[in-house]
């Protein structure tokens, strides 16, 4: 485990280092979100250090993904355990731990008799799923709040609000509204019978 007490280089800018990685990064990457800040090495619990050596408290979380932290040792210790058995099961088999884990989230969440989970690689996955699951009713409407992201997915993109991420790729899923946040008279009118499914993001993060 790194000694958090490390006091952080007060050194400001790239340097030598970062600045050689990330010419290689602009050289062999798909620059989909621009020339990175920093080139992180490795962490402990809340701080990341960089190829410079400079210690920086992590307030992103790998955008809330890293609950646990980075070096977390019974994370850790679970995937290495995990590896040494069986790295990937396709969905033609299952495994032990797919069906125990899915047993306790239905357990701690209470769902009601008849539920299923459904495990997927990330929220724009989720996002997919639940707008599949929304048109088997029949009915294409979808309403999502304005200034929401929802993902860069076909389907999730066209509930992502940004105009920048969305007008590049149009026409996309149709029958998809936007009403502005708070506002329920515009959620009432919003909503009609048409509508399959309300996408909601409550808690957002302002960089994206």
């Amino acid at each position: 485990m790194a000694d958090p007490t490390t006091p952080t280089n007060p050194a400001t800018g790239p340097g030598p280092a970062t600045s050689a990685w990330l010419d290689r990064y602009e050289g062999s990457l798909l620059r989909l979100f621009g020339r990175p800040q920093l080139v992180l090495e490795h962490g402990d619990g809340a701080w990341v250090w960089d190829v410079e050596g400079r210690r920086y408290l992590d307030l992103v979380g790998g955008i809330a993904v890293n609950a646990l932290g980075h070096n977390h040792p019974a994370l850790v210790s679970a995937i290495s355990k995990q590896a040494g058995q069986l790295v990937h099961v396709s969905n033609f088999y299952t495994s032990i731990p797919q069906v125990e884990l899915a047993e306790r989230i239905l357990s701690v969440s209470a769902a009601p008799e008849g539920s299923a989970v459904f495990f997927c690689n990330s929220g724009t996955e989720a996002l997919e799923a639940a707008i599949k699951l929304a048109r088997r009713t029949g009915r294409t409407g979808i309403v999502a709040a304005e200034g929401a992201f929802h993902g860069r997915s076909t389907g999730a993109l066209a509930l992502t609000h940004k105009k920048a991420y969305r007008e590049p790729f149009e026409p996309l899923l149709p029958g998809v509204s936007h009403v502005p946040w708070g506002d329920v008279d515009a959620l009432r009118a919003g909503v009609t019978t048409e509508t399959s499914a309300l996408v909601l993001e409550p808690a957002s993060c302002p960089t994206r």
